[in-house]
């Protein structure tokens, strides 16, 4: 025998039995209980299977037996249970018949597929009976008819969930005396059902439609999703959410639910609750009560039209109303939309309602094209801020005391206000473009102090529209609002409006907010502008008046376009609109400024130079305000002003320095110059400041130029200073042949910086007996040179008379600068030369006496070895002279000091960026090798120097070199980097390092001089070394860590040149940190330690500030001098070698010859 297991107890077949027949109350009809699997009888089964007609499938009590033809009453499952089955109805379409039992009962979850049900319905209360907690769903259509009986009803009860998804068709065969309809939960059961797809419609006379909780202590719940359709449109046809139970119904998604009449809380079977929650899809009822006329019990009923930015319900209607006493009806908005089925002129709700609130999700109605009025006051409900949105064509007019807070928005239509219709606690209205918001019933209306009205429609009142809140046109951008009436703007109001693209003129105003009142404005209160993009200095409309008058002015104006003043412009009676006019700022560069005066000389006075302001504000300038400001200067002369200077235009500045000239030297001074944008042209409180322009200005003195002439070798003999010189070749003898006598033409140095360059011109008209070379004209001689190619001054002997010649040439000296050219007094030279006649004939005989006795005696003397003397003597003299091609070459390196990183050649004298003939430069170290004559700048890449115009110890250290040799030619190659280590980055002990590259660099340049050059060679002569301040503030170096580091750099740079006693000159390094003391104390420890180096101390160099580590232009110029006069101070000249090679030549040839006489 099998066993069902019942709440923990073991029951027989006969104890199940008699449990079905308890809950089915009463057999009126054969109970079948499902039992696919036969082979169990008699004992019936859950389990998936097949209903057939023929199957036997079924245990009717005694056996297991097919589906019968005439029907039945069908039970599944055996409870409790938690399995899930299919049915899958196959072949036929079982039909079902029932009294007051229940057609279908299932005990588990059941899934009833396939072609179809049909309940034959009697005296039937039950179509289906759902047990607690299980969930069936019906996927197979079902018909529902008229089978006989008085009071037919198709009941769902039960405490589980059945689902509805292939529809249901109800009808009756028209000999009926009454059809309750479909009915969810009739007695205290509390099912679920859910119409999920399908269509579910009523046919029939008689038919009352669906009922949920319908009588007095039931319940139900009825949820009607997805794209369902229930469809009771007909005469008759109701929906009943409680009629003295608890009832809830749902429509969600997208469904579509219609009827003729919708009752929520029926109130005439006991006291009840229904609520209608419209979440989405369309429902529709001609009619929709709350209660029944009939009713009396004391009941509540809640309608919730919901929707939110996924899904929204939507409520279509031609009237709400209470029509049953004792019933608490309530109508919360709340997202959803209500749309009238037609005009309703007196009160679509019938001003019956107990609540009508207006929640979160707020208020629509679309009025459809049709006329309605609500006097049914709306709501605020508590804690919510939802407003109205009224939709499509028609008139929606409010009668009530609304007080929902939200938004009033007319999209489209007009929303119109009865004379006592409000909406005072509405934050916001806002009238879209084509609507209208109609108060014209109203005389004045009034927008309150915690009201915006805005919008792009038109505003309708009886005579005054009087704003106490915020008026802002437009929305989502600039627009229009219209007023029919008068306008009034309290003190306590505020304006907002957004400005567009300017216009040019009031003839052609900008894009904005505008406010159009077709009679009298006035205005009051505070202005906001704003920027809604685009806007800017021009002119913008943004009121206009029509037939009444004009008065008052806002009392604050907030401009929010930046850098723009505002003017607010009366067009007058003619005109009848109001202007903002912006005015953009002046503007200038408030950067600073250089300027330099032109060179002057020592004693007199700086000329003025011209320096200009401008307003470079953008156009229109007629919406533009001026540039004004104040000069203040500071060791300067200024004359001129800055007064209201016009967009576009600029203020001429004539500065001048009032620094002492009675010394040469670079002489500076400063304008501090306070700008403001002129308050002028704007009317504006006050001029706004655009900051100080500092203009510094700076101008050199120089000494003029100074020619002074001097004899460099030759016969004759030389005198003169100033303005007259004379050379006397003295007594010559006739046909002696050529006599010359070499000149200089000097710039003699009162200043090495800071004077002249020299040139000129000759006047050698007068000269017809001398000879003369290089009196060519000349310029660009630098203080402290001489012109390139010494004049000479020849004369021949041969063929002339014996006698005084005399003759003159001038010299016309120029002094130059890069401020111009001044001519200098003239220099007069007068030549002599006095021919004296050639010796008599005895003085010649006696000559030739003497001549031949010397050389017997020579011959007697001499031996082989005093020729080898004389062969040694004349190789010494060769080599001698090779030597004199064979240049010095310099090495500068280091880092950013070496580099000049701070140096400009605008700040030094003119007179050092000439070519200097006597120094010959590999050229910049970025470049291939170019050996030239060096010039200013020689760092022109702003990576390297920030200025592009630097140059660095080079530039004075060969000059100061090749002066003190006598103008010995010297060579200079460079390779120095900015913030670079010695420890890391100069290690010769690094391959690549910048110790290797500076080696290939020197190397090439030394290979390149005799093609570049040819007949001159050059050989390594001396190290300059500017470095330290990296390794002393990044490395932090001690005294012993940078002290070995330099000594084996120099070790290792003498051994590459082939050259131990190299010399080595550095400079003490500049305060870097912390570790500047260390650094600092290692170099002074290498200079004593170290042979053939030289410390030159820096200390007094000007820096770019006294707390820089970086020399400035006038520093770098003294660290090349201080480099030059370190060398000169360990090696000497080379004519000293000169001389003790011819010294030692000297010594031997005396000795050899003394050996053989």
């Amino acid at each position: 025998m099998r066993w069902a297991t019942f709440r923990g107890t073991r029951v027989g077949v006969a104890g199940l039995l008699f449990l079905l027949t308890l809950f089915c109350s009463s057999v009126q009809a054969v109970l079948y209980t499902w039992d696919p699997n036969g082979s169990t009888a008699p004992n019936p089964t859950d389990g998936d299977g097949t209903w057939t007609s023929s199957g036997a499938t079924w245990w009717d009590g005694s056996s297991t037996t097919s589906w019968p033809g005439g029907g039945g009453q069908a039970t599944f499952g055996i409870w409790p249970s938690s399995n899930s089955y299919t049915v899958t109805i196959s072949g036929f379409t079982p039909t079902l018949t029932g009294g007051d039992a229940a057609c279908m009962s299932f005990m588990d979850n059941y899934t009833i597929a396939g072609q179809g049900l049909t309940y034959a319905a009697t005296d039937s209360r039950q179509l289906a009976r759902v047990a607690v907690g299980t969930n069936v769903t019906i996927s197979a259509p079902i018909t529902f008819s008229y089978a006989g009986g008085t009071s037919v009803t198709g009941d769902i009860n039960g405490k589980g969930t059945l689902n509805l998804t292939g529809g249901m068709t109800m009808y009756a065969a028209g000999s009926e005396p009454s059809f309750s309809g479909f009915r969810v939960g009739s007695d205290t059961s509390t099912p679920t059902v859910n119409f999920l797809s399908g269509t579910y419609a009523g046919l029939g006379s008689n038919y009352k439609g669906i009922s949920i909780a319908p009588s007095a202590g039931s319940n139900g719940t009825l949820n009607i999703k997805n794209a369902s359709a229930v469809n009771f449109s007909g005469s008759g046809f109701e929906l009943i959410v409680s009629n003295g139970g608890t009832a809830v119904c749902s429509v969600q998604d997208s469904a579509s639910v219609n009827f003729s009449l919708i009752t929520v809380a029926g109130n005439n079977n006991g006291a009840g609750s229904g609520t209608l929650n419209l979440g989405g899809g369309t429902t529709t009822g001609d009619t929709v009560n709350f209660g029944r006329s009939t009713g009396s019990n004391a009941s509540t009923g809640t309608i919730n039209l919901t929707g939110d930015v996924f899904d929204a319900g939507t409520l279509v209607a031609g009237k709400i109303a209470e029509v049953g006493s004792n019933v608490n009806s309530t109508f919360n908005f709340d997202g959803g939309t209500l749309k009238p089925t037609g005009s309703n002129s007196s009160d679509f709700f019938n001003n019956t309602l107990d609540h009508a609130y207006v929640k979160n999700g707020g208020a629509f109605i679309d009025t459809n094209g049709h006329n309605i009025t609500i006097a049914q006051p709306l709501l605020q409900y508590s804690g919510s801020n939802g407003g109205l949105t009224k939709q499509g064509g028609g008139i929606l007019t409010l009668s009530g005391a609304n007080t929902y807070t939200g938004t009033t928005a007319i999209t489209s239509g007009t929303l119109a206000l009865a004379s006592a219709g409000t909406i005072a606690n509405s934050s916001a209205i806002n009238v879209s473009a084509g609507s209208t918001l109609d108060a014209s019933a109203k005389s004045t209306w009034t927008i309150g102090s915690g009201q915006t009205l805005t919008g792009s429609g038109t505003v309708s009142v009886g005579t005054t529209l009087a704003l106490n809140g915020h008026l802002a046109p437009g929305s989502n951008g600039v627009g229009t609002l219209g007023v029919t009436g008068n306008l009034s703007l309290d003190p306590s109001s505020v304006a907002d409006v957004e400005l567009g693209s300017p216009g040019t003129s009031h003839g052609s105003t900008g894009s904005s907010d505008r406010t159009t009142v077709s009679s009298s404005l006035a205005i009051n209160g505070t202005l906001n502008l704003s920027n809604a993009g685009g806007a800017g200095p021009g002119s913008y409309k943004i009121f206009s008046y029509g037939s009444g008058s004009f008065a008052g002015s806002f009392g604050t104006v907030n401009n929010g376009v930046s850098n723009t003043h505002a003017k607010l412009i009366d067009g007058g009676s003619a005109d009848r609109s109001i202007y903002v006019d912006l005015y953009g700022l002046a503007n200038a560069d408030t950067s600073a400024s250089n300027v330099t005066l032109d060179v002057t000389h020592v004693g007199d006075a700086f000329a003025a130079k011209s320096f200009a302001i401008s307003n470079t504000a953008g156009t229109p300038a007629s919406f533009t305000e001026g540039l004004s400001g104040t000069v203040t200067p500071s060791g300067t002369t200024v004359s001129g002003t800055i007064s209201n200077v016009a967009a576009g235009s600029n203020a001429s500045l004539s500065v001048g320095l009032t620094a002492s000239t009675a010394t040469a030297g670079h002489k500076i001074g400063s304008l501090s110059v306070a700008l403001v944008s002129d308050k002028t042209n704007s009317g504006w409180s006050s001029d706004t400041s655009l900051g100080t322009k500092t203009v510094n200005v700076a101008g050199d003195v120089n000494y003029y130029a100074q020619p002074t002439l001097a004899m460099e070798s030759g016969v004759g003999s030389f005198s003169g200073a100033g303005t007259h010189y004379s050379l006397d070749l003295g007594d010559v003898e006739l046909n002696s042949g050529e006599v010359t006598s070499v000149l200089q033409i000097l710039n003699a140095s009162l200043d090495p910086v800071y004077q002249d360059l020299l040139g000129g011109t000759f006047d050698t008209s007068g000269i017809s007996q001398f000879m003369l070379v290089n009196f060519e004209s000349f310029n660009g001689v630098a203080s402290g040179f001489a012109k390139s190619g010494n004049p000479t001054i020849s004369f021949d002997t041969t063929a002339q008379s014996p006698g005084l010649y005399t003759e003159t040439l001038y010299f016309s000296p120029s002094s130059t600068n890069t401020s111009g050219s001044w001519s200098l007094d003239t220099i007069q030279l007068d030549i002599t030369a006095n021919v004296v006649p050639e010796p008599g004939t005895l003085i010649l005989l006696a000559i030739g006496f003497v001549g031949l006795l010397v050389w017997r005696v020579f011959r007697l003397a001499t031996s082989t070895k005093l020729i080898g003397v004389f062969t040694i003597a004349v190789f010494v003299g060769s080599g001698l002279t090779a030597w004199a091609d064979h240049i010095p070459v310099f090495i500068v390196a280091g880092q950013s000091n070496a580099v000049g990183y701070a140096t400009d050649t605008n700040e030094i004298s003119s007179s050092l960026l000439t070519p200097q003939s006597n120094v010959l430069y590999a050229g910049s170290q970025l470049l291939a090798v170019n050996w030239a004559a060096l010039q200013a700048p020689t760092e022109t890449d702003t990576s390297r120097v920030p200025s592009g115009r630097g140059f660095g110890p080079e530039l004075m250290l060969g000059k100061t070199i090749s002066d003190a040799w006598g103008g010995q030619e010297v060579g200079i190659v460079k390779f120095a980097m900015n913030a670079s280590s010695l420890c890391v980055d100069w290690n010769p002990n690094t391959p690549g390092s910048y110790y290797f590259q500076m080696l290939d660099r020197v190397n090439d340049a030394l290979a390149q001089l005799p093609s570049q050059h040819p007949g001159t060679t050059g050989y390594v002569a001396g190290f300059f070394w500017m470095q330290g301040e990296r390794d002393s503030n990044v490395y932090q170096r001690t005294t012993e860590e940078y002290q070995t580091d330099l000594t084996n750099f120099i070790g290792a740079l003498r051994t590459a040149f082939g050259n131990e006693d190299l010399p080595f000159v550095f400079g003490l390094i500049n305060n870097a940190g912390a570790g500047t003391a260390a650094v600092r104390q290692a170099q002074i420890n290498v200079a004593a330690t170290v042979l053939n180096t030289c410390l030159v101390d820096t200390d007094s160099y000007e820096r770019v500030t006294p707390t820089d580590i970086h020399f400035n232009s006038v520093g770098m110029v003294s660290l090349g001098t201080g480099f030059g006069e370190g060398y000169l101070s360990v090696v000497p000249e080379p004519g000293c070698f000169v001389l003790l090679l011819c010294g030692v030549a000297g010594s031997f040839v005396w000795r050899r010859g003394r050996a053989n006489f």
